[in-house]
């Protein structure tokens, strides 16, 4: 009597189910709403809101952003080996802007008397201005969490180096130090 003994290979694409991630967004301002529009077999899903921020519990989430810039926005799709093990089925990710939080914070003597700033905005060369008898100095450029780009005391400042986005002029008059918020496109 012969035996036969027969195995069956599949490839791990069919052993698996097939899915496909979609969402679809509204934003109001710097908030989004996301619904998870996916379709196949997945057994659960998570959202990575592009600024460390992530959702594990809710297939229609919201987030609001807290500064503005450009964000990608992922939706990760889970399906299960066995009980223990799930693997990532499918992610889609979209690009968001927001570009609707007021980021002034509140330190800025804007003193037109000392200083004349231009253009502001400005793309390439910032030019400064002031009256001869002014004794300016120390002259900075900062980012918002109050690092130096540029450390000059001349009256023309390049930024065509720097990414957009806001960031404060500071200089010293008297002893004191006044600030302008400049805004590099």
């Amino acid at each position: 009597m012969t035996r036969f003994l027969f195995f069956l290979c599949f490839s791990p694409a069919f052993l698996f189910a097939q899915c496909e991630a979609d969402f679809i967004f509204q934003q109001d301002g710097e908030t989004i709403e996301l619904v998870n529009i996916s379709t196949g077999m997945y057994v659960s899903e998570s959202w990575d809101f592009g600024d460390g921020n992530t959702n594990n519990s809710s297939s229609k989430p919201t987030h609001t952003y807290t500064v503005n810039g450009e964000y990608n926005v992922c939706l990760i799709l889970y399906e299960s080996l066995n009980d223990s093990t799930t693997l990532i089925c499918d992610t889609t990710c979209q690009t968001i802007i927001i570009n609707s939080i007021n980021e002034d914070i509140g330190l800025f003597i804007e003193d037109s008397d000392h200083l004349n700033v231009f253009p502001n905005p400005v793309s390439n060369v910032l030019n400064i201005q002031y009256p001869s008898g002014n004794k300016i100095k120390d002259i900075k450029l900062h980012t918002l969490d109050g690092g130096v780009v540029i450390l000059k005391n001349k009256k023309q400042l390049t930024l065509k180096h720097l990414p957009s986005g806001i960031y404060v002029l500071s200089y010293t008059l008297n002893d004191f130090v006044f600030y302008k918020k400049i805004l590099k496109i």
